[in-house]
């Protein structure tokens, strides 16, 4: 025992010393025969191991050619090597045979060319028998330490001493699926007995696991939700804002089906299937952002310039948002395709070659296609909305009107929808770096960005906005009297309840003047024409009917200015009763009632 562990020791230290030596595998195989010297009965079996090596001496009687399946030992980290059924022709009935695996934990002994899978290498020998060619072949797995296997560029090696000792592929293959992405191992076949080896392109990249796909499917379901409710829901036509921001979410709803496809696909699909997959990617992700933009841009010409017709932009909206991102890439295909000559997986394709995703294969066509378009868009949709906020007298006016939602300010939605955005960019940057980088935190923080962006949309655009979609708007001014110029909240903040945006209507104002308020019954005293009577203290007697006469003009431009500014309006402002009236003294009326006036929504 003594003897047997000290050669053990010299051994593991010559590995450790000694490179390019493949032949000390024969002392080494020698060594292990010799085990077994002592055994009558054919049956020993004697495992001793090292650092650098473990060796396994088994003694056999061979009644067939399936005495040896099985026989094969499992090595470090389960690495494994199996006998076929058929080793050829049988020598004897009551033979025994001596088999010795060694598994060497380092390949110092058998370096050439390439580095050899986890610097695994297996030996088999059956002493005495030159089982060089076998009919069916042996089968054996190594795996790799932590790292991945790529779905290309495997090869199962055997040693071969003469002339030159070097690593060779003759009579091996690589078995099992060759494309799956998520093993960490490869499986050979070999008609050849000796030294054993594999290769592989392995990584540390971390691919999309079954957490990453399942976000994205709860995001869809809710994408889903959110466009089913604003389209059944909605009472009322929608406004622009609201018809861009589900342009958005199908979008999004989009790119997130086209990802889950990718992640399943990938491994498998051939090179058309991957230029699909890497095309949709590229066109919707450059939709949601472009979307994100037109939307911010009809905020800031809506709230800045004051325009409440940007429906008349939504068929450029649409053309502009859906049109551009395809515009880009048929530029990015042309130039890559016949300027560059291009092969198709090279534009759209495997980007590591790992199965993991289909998108842009090359490093500057994807900076120049993809990042910097999106960076642009970034750039004008922070742009806009600092400007919006910017403006400080601007701010004080749109922040209490309704153009997203009714019923609901301009001042609540802008920031949810800013917020919005905000995890939408956030979430796709750490999708973007963990398709280049493949680290682990990476795709950690697309997961919980993901889900964020669906409890967000649910709670925001789901509960929050029920309410809202299923109100029909509707414009009650408030009957109560109120200083002139100080008119109420439901008639002074709110585009939306007086009509749709942009669109001009009958505004019906029904008031009660007082004899203390004689500013606002100056204001509604009829003319010559009128039929009516006035009376100082108990009003009109008769509602004004018919169009406003052209010496009420000045009255009018007057009324109009304080509806716009919310000024006072200045009794010199109006001539004196007597002189206006002096053919005719009103008669008394118990109230003034109804008043039609055609005025649009901006001067309100």
């Amino acid at each position: 025992t003594f003897v047997r562990d000290r050669l053990m020791s010299i051994f593991s230290k010559l590995l450790s010393n000694v490179n390019q030596q493949p032949k000390l595998g024969d002392t080494v195989k020698k060594f292990a025969y010799s085990l077994l010297r002592c055994d009558t009965s054919c049956s020993r079996n004697v495992t001793l191991s090292t650092t650098n090596l473990a060796v396994q001496a088994r003694a056999r009687r061979e009644y067939s050619g399936e005495a040896f399946v099985g026989q094969a030992p499992a090595g470090q980290r389960s690495d494994t090597l199996a006998f076929p059924r058929s080793l050829g022709e049988t020598t004897g009935l009551n033979t025994c045979y001596n088999i010795s695996f060694i598994e060497y934990y380092t390949s110092a002994w058998f370096q050439e060319g390439k580095p050899v899978l986890n610097n695994k290498v297996l030996s088999i020998d059956v002493e005495g028998q030159p089982l060089q060619s076998l009919s069916t072949g042996l089968t054996y797995r190594i795996y790799t330490t932590e790292k991945r296997v790529a779905s290309k560029g495997g090869e199962c090696l055997y040693w071969g001493y003469s002339p030159t000792g070097k690593w060779l592929q003759a009579g091996c293959e690589r078995i099992g699926d060759s494309t799956s992405v998520d093993d960490q191992h490869v499986d050979c076949r070999c008609t050849r007995v000796g030294d054993l080896a594999a290769r592989g392109i392995t990584d540390e990249r971390i691919g999309w696991r079954t957490t990453a796909r399942v976000s994205c499917f709860v995001c869809i379901v809710m994408m889903f939700a959110v466009l089913l409710l604003h389209h059944i829901g909605h009472r009322e036509e929608m406004m622009v804002a609201t018809k861009l921001f589900l342009h958005l979410i199908f979008a999004l709803m989009a790119m997130e089906i086209i990802l889950v496809a990718a992640m399943y696909q990938a491994n498998s699909t051939n090179t058309t299937g991957c230029f699909a997959l890497g095309l949709l990617i590229h066109f919707f992700a450059l939709a949601q952002f472009l979307w994100m933009s037109i939307m911010a841009y009809n905020f800031y010409r809506t709230f800045i310039f004051e325009d409440d017709e940007t429906d008349r932009f939504y068929f450029r909206y649409i053309v502009g948002g859906w049109g551009a991102p395809a515009a880009a890439i048929i530029l990015y295909a042309l130039i890559a395709g016949s300027g560059l000559d291009w092969k198709s997986s090279r534009i759209y394709g495997d980007v590591h070659g790992t199965g993991d995703m289909c998108f842009i294969t090359d490093v500057y066509a994807a900076l120049l296609s993809g990042i910097i378009p999106v960076v642009l868009c970034a750039g004008t949709l922070t742009f806009h909305f600092i400007m919006i906020y910017k403006g400080g007298s601007a701010k004080a006016k749109w922040s209490t009107f309704d153009d997203f939602y009714l019923d609901s300010d301009n001042g609540v939605e802008v920031p949810r929808l800013i917020i919005f955005f905000a995890i939408i960019s956030f979430t796709w940057l750490f999708g973007g770096l963990h398709l280049a980088l493949g680290e682990s935190w990476t795709e950690i923080l697309f997961i919980v960005l993901n889900f964020a962006v669906t409890v967000y949309a649910l709670i925001m655009y789901s509960f929050v906005r029920w309410h809202s979609l299923r109100t029909k708007g509707s414009f009650t001014p408030d009957q109560g009297n109120y200083p002139l110029g100080q008119l109420p909240t439901s008639l002074s903040t709110s585009r939306t309840s007086i009509g749709s945006s942009g669109s001009k209507k009958q505004l019906v104002l029904q008031r009660q003047p007082s004899a203390n308020d004689p500013d606002l019954a100056r204001m509604y005293r009829p003319s010559a024409s009128s039929q009516g009577s006035y009376d100082e203290h108990a009003g009109y007697n008769q509602p004004r009917a018919g169009p406003l006469p052209e010496d009420d003009g000045t009255e009018f431009d007057d009324l109009m200015y304080m509806l716009k500014t919310g000024g006072s309006l200045p009794t010199s402002g109006f001539p004196d009763d007597e002189e206006r009236h002096s053919d005719k003294q009103p008669l008394a009326s118990e109230h003034y009632q109804m008043r039609r006036i055609s005025i649009a929504d901006t001067h309100l």
